[in-house]
């Protein structure tokens, strides 16, 4: 089993907080994969399809739980101990926008 990329780079920024977006990942036809984040909140569930592939739905509201900063998402088969884990970080505030000091220049 594993979790593909999240969010393409796994940073999710502030448009895709906004949006939100879905988790996808692989594993055997039929399993049901649960995905946590770092504090153990269920973010949800999804059946492995025929292909192989899952995909779990993350909502603005899940991204607001991980708060800012580094966090882990885990996909568990359920009922068993197989599980692959994901960091990501949520990175939804802009930076401060630069200041400038100095002598104006005369003209």
């Amino acid at each position: 089993m594993a979790i593909d990329k999240v969010a393409g780079d796994d940073v999710v920024n502030k448009a895709e907080a906004a949006a939100g977006f879905n988790v996808t990942g692989t594993g055997k036809e039929g399993q049901t994969i649960v995905l946590t984040d770092a504090s153990g909140n269920k973010v949800g569930e999804s059946v492995v399809k025929a292909d192989g592939t899952w995909s779990i739905p993350v909502s603005q509201a899940n991204i607001t739980a991980m708060g800012e900063g580094a966090d882990k998402l885990t996909a568990t088969v359920k009922g068993s101990s197989v599980s692959a884990a994901k960091e990501i970080s949520v990175d939804t505030v802009a930076p401060s926008a630069p200041t400038v000091s100095g002598e104006p220049t005369a003209k």
